[in-house]
């Protein structure tokens, strides 16, 4: 069966080869490996945008999955609420 792992970090990536895999479940196992390699790759790019995603599409384009990757900036580095 073959998987789509699409890329959203504030820009769309679509994959448009696909993986060949044996199942659902080593689809997971793959996008949780991509997600990492990519804060491996690229850690500063992560903090730029407040979550990113790893979506997995099936053969008919159907989304079958998505892995939510968010960032959530300390209270010191937040804008102070404003009370009107």
């Amino acid at each position: 069966m073959r998987f789509f792992f699409d890329i959203r970090d504030g820009h769309d990536m679509p994959d448009d080869i696909g993986t060949e895999l044996p199942d659902i479940e080593t689809a997971k196992q793959e996008a949780a490996q991509l997600a990492g390699r990519l804060l491996l790759d690229r850690p500063g790019e992560f903090w730029r945008t407040d979550k990113w995603q790893v979506r997995v599409r099936g053969e008919d384009g159907q989304v079958l999955l998505t892995l939510l990757l968010l960032a959530v900036p300390g209270a010191s580095e937040r804008p102070p609420l404003s009370i009107v």
